[in-house]
C-alpha cells in the first residue's frame, strides 16, 4: 500500500487551484489503492473542510495572523507560506517522521529546493507541482502542466536525475471532463449564445465577479440569454454578487461550490473566466472562453 502526503495550501491570497488539482491527483491515486493525506495551514480561505468532505485526512498546521513574519526570505511568493520555510519543514517532519511516506507531493509557490532538501530523507520520493519555473528544486519528479512549457525552462533549476513532465498533455483533469468531451464538442457545431457561464475562481479575488456583472449590463447579449455564475464558498463577495444577479437584464443564477461542474460547462455556450486550473477543463470540453488574468 502506497502512502502519499500532499503539502499544499489554499487561502484568499493563494486561491483554491493548487488544492483542487492536488485533489484530482489524490482521487486518481486512491483508485489505485494509495492512502493520501493532506497537510495544510489554516489560512483564512482554506479548503480543509472541502478536503475532508472528500474523505481525505488533513493534518492542520497553525496560522496566527498576529505572529505572521513580514521579513520572510526566499522565493517571490515566500510570504504565502505564513512562516519561514525552516519552521514549515520542521512542522511537516513531525508529521511524516511517524509514517512511512512513499511520495511527498508539494504544490506551493513559496517553497523551493531548501525546503525540499530538508524533507528528502523523510520520504522515499518527492514530487513538485509547479507553473512558474522561477526557483530551484530538489525533487525526483516535477510536473508543470503549462501550455507550451519547454523542459529547457527548468534546465538550471533541477538536478540531472529529476524526471520532468512538461506541457498541457500532463494536465491534471478530472475524468468526468474527459467523459463529456465528445458530447460537448458536438453541441458546438452550430454555435449559439443562450447559456453564459461566469467562473472567476474559487476565491473571486478583488470581487472580479461583481465587476464583470456590472460590465455585462452594457453588453448587447441576446434577449434569450441565461447567465450562470459559479463561486466558491470561501469567497467574501457572495452576498454582493447575489444582489447584483437579481438586477441583471437577463435571468442570472448564482451557484456555490458546484459538484457537477463538468456537466454544467458542457451545457453552456460561452465562458468568461479566470485563468488557472479550470482553463484545462474548458479546453478539454472545447468551450469558447473569454479569459481574464487575475493573478
Amino acid at each position: 500500500m502506497m502512502r502519499v502526503v500532499f503539502r499544499v495550501d489554499a487561502s484568499f491570497e493563494i486561491g483554491t487551484g493548487h488544492v483542487m488539482r492536488c485533489l484530482t491527483l489524490a482521487e486518481a491515486l486512491r483508485k489505485r489503492a494509495a492512502v493520501c493525506t493532506f497537510v495544510c495551514r489554516s489560512f483564512p480561505g482554506n479548503l480543509i473542510k472541502e478536503i475532508q468532505k472528500r474523505e481525505f485526512d488533513v493534518a492542520v498546521l497553525p496560522f496566527d495572523r498576529n505572529q505572521t513574519k513580514h521579513d520572510i526570505k526566499g522565493p517571490i511568493h515566500a510570504k504565502w507560506l505564513g512562516d519561514d520555510w525552516e519552521t514549515d519543514a520542521e512542522q511537516l517532519k513531525l508529521y511524516v517522521s511517524a509514517k512511512a511516506v512513499d511520495w511527498l507531493i508539494v504544490d506551493h509557490y513559496a517553497l523551493d529546493a531548501h525546503w525540499e532538501s530538508a524533507l528528502l530523507q523523510h520520504c522515499r520520493k518527492l514530487m513538485v507541482i509547479d507553473d512558474l519555473a522561477d526557483r530551484p528544486h530538489a525533487c525526483d519528479l516535477l510536473l508543470d502542466q503549462t501550455f507550451g512549457r519547454d523542459p529547457i525552462d527548468y534546465h538550471h533549476l533541477l538536478t540531472r536525475d529529476c524526471h520532468l513532465l512538461c506541457g498541457s498533455q500532463f494536465a491534471l483533469i478530472r475524468p468526468e471532463f474527459s467523459a463529456l468531451r465528445q458530447q460537448s464538442l458536438r453541441r458546438r457545431t452550430k454555435p449559439t449564445l443562450r447559456k453564459l457561464l461566469i467562473t472567476m475562481g474559487g476565491v473571486d479575488k478583488n470581487n472580479a465577479t461583481e465587476q464583470l456583472l456590472e460590465a455585462l449590463k452594457k453588453c448587447q447579449l441576446p434577449d434569450e440569454c441565461h447567465i450562470t455564475v459559479v463561486m466558491g464558498a470561501t469567497s467574501l463577495s457572495i452576498e454582493n454578487v447575489r444582489i447584483k444577479a437579481r438586477h441583471m437584464p437577463w435571468p442570472t443564477r448564482l451557484l456555490i461550490d458546484v459538484k457537477g461542474m463538468a456537466r454544467l460547462m458542457a451545457n453552456c455556450d460561452l465562458a468568461i473566466g479566470a485563468a488557472g486550473t479550470t482553463s484545462w477543463e474548458r479546453c478539454c470540453l472545447g468551450m469558447p472562453t473569454i479569459l481574464v488574468t487575475l493573478a
